[in-house]
């Protein structure tokens, strides 16, 4: 799978788990955090992995919390992206998590080869320098065991380097993945007959991506470069 989330998407992964513990009911219940934590809830169930690794975890203890005596639940983080009280009180609270110091692409000899089910990520490659993300899937593609699957969401808008079809699609291709399902080029225009793109509501977008208020930040006369939809990643180690 390579496309972008439809609004079906999260109506469909709302309907299947809104009786369940992992719905939040809050701000972001339509937002592409929640989108990507249910897609790749989805995804262990789908694959019952025994272990699995997380890129860029940070301050979220929730697969720790909700997932972590399930199976052998490790990180992948670098503590200089965050507050470093907050990132200390984060990790002292989590239970069932093995921490390792560093990025995907940098090939730590921490992660060991052939190793892990499942490598997952949620809004977090969109942060990886577009030049860097093919060495983060050869090294992803290096830690997963023969059919071993990496799923991700990427939060793009239509003029974010990752927005770029064709390059990521190479990337993928030539880290030595075969998709699960065709992938799809993506569609922005809204009067296409595609499902309608996901999109970020947009207060989270000014109050939590550009730390703005809404009522205060100028709207652009080019809209585009202040919406962001999220791209679906989902394939399996040759």
């Amino acid at each position: 799978m390579l496309r972008l989330a439809t609004c079906k998407d999260l109506i469909d992964l709302l309907g299947h788990y809104n009786k369940t513990k992992y719905i939040n009911d809050n701000d972001f219940a339509w937002g592409l955090k929640q989108l990507g934590t249910l897609f790749c809830i989805q995804q262990i169930e789908k694959t019952k992995p025994r272990n699995v690794l997380e890129a860029g975890a940070g301050l979220n203890l929730f697969f720790d919390t909700h997932f972590g005596q399930l199976f052998e639940y490790w990180i992948s983080d670098s503590s200089g992206f965050y507050p470093e009280e907050a990132f200390k009180e984060a990790m002292s609270l989590r239970r069932n998590t093995r921490y390792v110091d560093g990025l995907l692409g940098d090939f730590s000899s921490e992660l060991p080869e052939n190793y892990f089910d499942l490598v997952f990520s949620i809004s977090v490659l969109e942060h990886t320098p577009f030049n860097k993300l093919s060495s983060v899937f050869k090294d992803i593609h290096r830690v997963l065991r023969p059919g071993g699957k990496s799923v991700h969401t990427i939060d793009v808008n239509p003029y974010s380097p990752a927005a770029n079809f064709s390059e990521l699609l190479m990337m993928i291709e030539g880290a030595g993945f075969a998709f699960d399902q065709e992938p799809l080029k993506f569609l922005w225009d809204i009067h296409s007959a595609q499902e309608p793109v996901l999109l970020e509501p947009l207060r989270i977008v000014y109050e939590y991506y550009y730390r703005k208020n809404i009522n205060e930040y100028p709207v652009s006369p080019y809209p585009g470069r202040y919406y962001f939809g999220s791209i679906m990643v989902s394939v399996i180690k040759k």
